[in-house]
């Protein structure tokens, strides 16, 4: 679906404003709001919502018990379907606190802008669902990357998502469109297992999204990823730093950088697998004369955090395609494969 297709259904997608331009000014909202019983409603299993803090649904139920309580908002469904069913669009946690206080009705506004057998329609309730759930506070992270993902396959492109969700990185994104893949593809369930377990607390997106790169680059050694990742997070040293030890590991020869989990910094100092310290650079760098020979800039390398640094345009190597640069606060230049960098501003 085009973003132009998308954006010409979203000016009508206001519900104040379209209840406004369809009643008469001297209805009163009573008038709008139905008292529909809570039996007769279905909860959407599609909406990107689906993770529900059990606190903020009982923080609901406890200001219902009270004396003289009443749902202030009322939720939104849509029309009555073949079953006899209202389809909830909006209010998940105001109808299940209100089931838990034994309530037999809430209020609702009826939106019959849209008709649910049209894929289209059901497209842009998706989607304005996921602005509204970021509007009161935002997804869950693991929902939140599988919604991106169903938003790019509605729109098509990233382009579109990216002008849809008001995001400025491109990069993000896409890491958490990544992301989803432990939730929608079988071969990651037991990263799945492990984003669940609620002992282990384990919600560190870049450790997921890393994780997947390592398979992904690896796939024959599959099951050895596997068995490492499993007894990390047994011996519990599953962190950043081991899954970039694990990127930077070469499986073919059996061979890491350096000692998966070392506590020592210097041993955390992931470098390209051709680095080289500064003492070494006779053989492969030689100066040429550069008015402005460091410029500062803001990188990411290899996809890991932006850091501030010098690109030293001075130093050149006889192999094509390297760069040297001089993270903030490094004392050592590393030697950087282009392909790997990504320059996102000039200080």
């Amino acid at each position: 679906m085009s973003i132009g297709a998308i954006q010409d259904l979203l000016k009508k997608s206001n519900l104040n404003q379209n209840l406004s331009a369809k009643e008469d000014e001297s209805k009163n909202l009573d008038d709008i709001i139905h008292h529909i019983e809570l039996e007769l409603i279905e909860f959407d299993k599609e909406q990107p919502r689906q993770e529900l803090v059990e606190d903020e649904i009982y923080d609901i139920v406890r200001t219902l018990r009270a004396p003289g309580s009443k749902i202030n908002q009322p939720i939104t469904v849509w029309p009555k379907n073949k079953e006899g069913k209202y389809l909830l669009k909006y209010g998940e946690k105001r109808t299940r606190a209100s089931l838990i206080a034994e309530r037999k009705t809430i209020p609702a506004v009826i939106d019959s802008r849209y008709d649910y057998d049209n894929e289209e329609h059901r497209a842009i309730n998706f989607a304005e669902q996921y602005i509204e759930n970021n509007a009161r506070g935002g997804l869950q992270p693991l929902d939140d990357c599988v919604a991106l993902a169903k938003l790019k396959t509605m729109f098509g492109n990233l382009k579109d998502v990216m002008m849809y969700v008001g995001a400025k990185s491109q990069g993000t994104i896409s890491d958490k469109i990544k992301v989803s893949e432990i939730k929608t593809n079988p071969r990651y369930d037991f990263l799945k297992d492990f984003y669940y377990d609620e002992e282990l607390k384990l919600k560190d997106l870049t450790i997921f999204r890393n994780l997947i790169k390592v398979i992904e680059k690896n796939e024959e050694h599959y099951e050895q990823i596997k068995t490492k990742v499993i007894t990390a997070v047994e011996k519990k040293a599953l962190n950043r730093t081991w899954v970039e030890g694990l990127l930077a590991y070469d499986f073919d020869k059996n061979e890491a950088p350096y000692e998966l989990g070392s506590d020592s910094k210097k041993e955390k100092k992931i470098k390209e697998k051709n680095s080289k310290p500064a003492d070494d650079l006779p053989k492969s760098y030689k100066v040429r004369p550069v008015k402005k020979a460091k410029v500062l800039g803001r990188v990411s390398i290899d996809g890991r955090k932006k850091v501030n640094c010098q690109l030293l345009l001075d130093r050149i190597d006889n192999e094509e395609g390297y760069v040297w640069v001089l993270e903030e606060g490094a004392d050592e230049p590393t030697r950087v494969n282009l392909s790997k960098l990504s320059l996102t501003e000039i200080l």
